[in-house]
């Protein structure tokens, strides 16, 4: 008789815990771990970072552009001047 209570208590007391389990689990299912929320932010970071090289380059870019621009002009500046 003392076993079957102590199977009966068994059950009971996992049942509780797998109550408890399944209302946390409900609260927060879609809850990412810190490690996974700091690899989402570390990506992130990793990305703003190569557009902000790349914003870079291209500014580099433009201004070398730029000055080839101003050379071009001055070229055709001359030339006009040469052929009046």
């Amino acid at each position: 008789m003392q076993h079957d209570w102590v199977t009966v208590l068994g059950m009971l007391i996992s049942l509780v815990m797998g109550v408890i389990v399944a209302k946390i689990n409900q609260r927060a299912p879609d809850k990412e771990t810190d490690g996974e929320l700091i690899d989402k932010l570390r990506a992130q970071l990793t990305d703003i970072q190569t557009r902000d090289i790349k914003i870079v380059q291209l500014e580099s870019e433009i201004a070398r552009l730029n000055h080839s621009i101003t050379l071009l002009s001055e070229q055709i500046e001359e030339l006009k001047e040469q052929s009046q």
